[in-house]
């Protein structure tokens, strides 16, 4: 009866210990796969990997150029904010490291502030393409970009990729225009009006037509100048006319000998005009 017992006390600490072995080989191997959202590395890498149960396991992310570290989700045990994290593993998990783009903000003015404006400005992720458009005033003309008081170019509009905080400053010049006209409008022509950025000089230019002559440059009633070219500073919007006027000769005839007759036709007439001279022979003459 002992010796019963004593077999069936074997068999059951056999059977114990099969069980017991059986749930250790379950837990010799557990598999860990790590994944990623968005670019970054991590150590160990993206893929499966095999590991002793119970191991201690460091997870290490690294994100790449333009991107934030945000958070490791690892299954079964939650978020954790640390880029470097270490964990127990006890079962096969899933580890995903996410990995977002950095955000810049592109700042841009004007100058001076009442020069114009300009629109693109914001905030941006990195890798974005940004334009920015300088949008002149009445009045004035873009000239350029400066970025920390360094000239970056006159492109209108400037676009870039976003890798950093950035701020612009895109500067205007005062412009005015020089209007021409010419007064009569058969009497000559008259060159060199257009947009003039202040404190550049004009030249204007009037020629006048055949049979006419330059008078000068009027603007309003005010006579500015009596030569055909000319130069001035630009300070503000100018109207100038050229003047011009319609050439005149006289035309004198005369008889030879007087009381050989009578001629008419003389005069003062303006050029282009067709004159028509007579003579009448006078009766005494025969």
């Amino acid at each position: 009866m002992a010796r019963r017992s004593r077999v069936f006390l074997i068999l059951i600490l056999l059977i114990g210990l099969a069980f017991l072995l059986t749930g250790c080989l379950k837990k010799i191997d557990v598999i860990l796969t790590v994944a990623i959202q968005g670019l970054g590395e991590t150590d160990p890498d993206v893929g499966e990997h095999v590991f002793k149960y119970g191991a201690d396991v460091t997870l290490t992310a690294t994100p790449a150029e333009g991107y934030d570290f945000e958070k490791w989700e690892i299954e079964g045990l939650g978020s954790f904010s640390e880029k470097v994290k270490v964990i127990e593993l006890r079962d096969t998990i899933l580890a995903t490291a996410f990995f977002a783009k950095k955000s810049f903000n592109i700042g841009a003015s004007a100058d001076p502030e009442n020069g114009g404006a300009v629109t693109g400005a914001g905030t941006y992720l990195f890798g974005d393409t940004v334009s920015l458009k300088a949008v002149a005033a009445e009045g004035f003309k873009f000239v350029e970009w400066t970025e920390n008081g360094v000239p970056v170019g006159s492109d209108n509009p400037l676009e870039f990729i976003v890798s950093a905080d950035r701020a612009f400053v895109a500067h205007f010049i005062e412009e005015y225009t020089v209007k021409v006209s010419v007064v009569p409008h058969e009497g000559g022509t008259a060159t060199g009006g257009g947009k003039y950025i202040n404190g550049t000089k004009a030249t204007v230019v009037a020629a006048p037509a055949d049979c006419y002559d330059f008078d000068g440059w009027y603007e309003g009633e005010t006579l500015v100048s009596e030569e055909a070219e000319y130069t001035f500073t630009v300070t503000e919007d100018v109207d100038l006319v050229a003047k011009f006027t319609l050439k005149t000769f006289g035309v004198t005839v005369t008889a030879e000998p007087e009381e050989g007759g009578v001629v008419s036709g003389g005069g003062t007439y303006d050029c282009g005009t067709e004159v028509t001279v007579t003579g009448i022979e006078s009766i005494e003459s025969f």
